[in-house]
């Protein structure tokens, strides 16, 4: 499975972290930063009454899973 992990720095000095499943095939970091930055611009990352000033980081994790026998 793969995950795309965007982190945001909030003004209050903490970070928010949405995760996204399943992220399109070719997805560029610029793509995701300049989204991420659009969110910022508009306010729309926010965690109780503090909100997102900058971008932290932002990855696509890749993981497995595996039946036990």
């Amino acid at each position: 499975m793969r995950t795309l992990t965007m982190t945001f720095k909030l003004e209050a000095g903490g970070t928010k972290t949405y995760s996204l499943q399943d992220p399109v095939e070719g997805l560029t970091d610029a793509e995701v930063r300049n989204v991420m930055q659009r969110m910022i611009d508009k306010k729309a990352v926010v965690s109780g009454e503090d909100v997102a000033t900058e971008i932290k980081e932002a990855y696509i994790r890749i993981s497995d899973r595996e039946e036990l026998a």
